[in-house]
């Protein structure tokens, strides 16, 4: 899988967070069962068409598809788009900020 290097900030094709205890267990079980879907998708799909690409954004731990020009390898869309994920970003930030005012 090829990721534009415009496109790299904390972007994985599959991400496992590092969880102990009985809470993080079952996270991570979903983790696993989330990538493993992911995966089997990724592969059905690169066997019909190689222009879509499923990535794990880290920061949101949103899964996300971009759709790639075959000829350039340039992303044409991307869902959720860059905006949105920063838009979610700057929102959990302002969210932590208001959090530790109140604390």
């Amino acid at each position: 899988m090829r990721i534009d290097s415009a496109n790299t900030r904390d972007i994985v094709p599959v991400a496992t967070p590092a969880n102990t205890g009985s809470i993080a267990a079952a996270s991570d079980m979903t983790d696993a069962l989330l990538q493993r879907a992911t995966e089997a998708a990724r592969s059905a799909l690169n066997a019909v068409s190689s222009n879509l690409q499923f990535l794990f954004d880290l920061h949101s731990g949103r899964t996300m598809v971009q759709v790639i020009d075959a000829e350039t390898r340039k992303v044409i869309r991307q869902l959720p788009s860059e905006e949105a994920l920063a838009i979610t970003q700057a929102i959990d930030r302002l969210q932590s900020l208001l959090v530790r005012d109140q604390a």
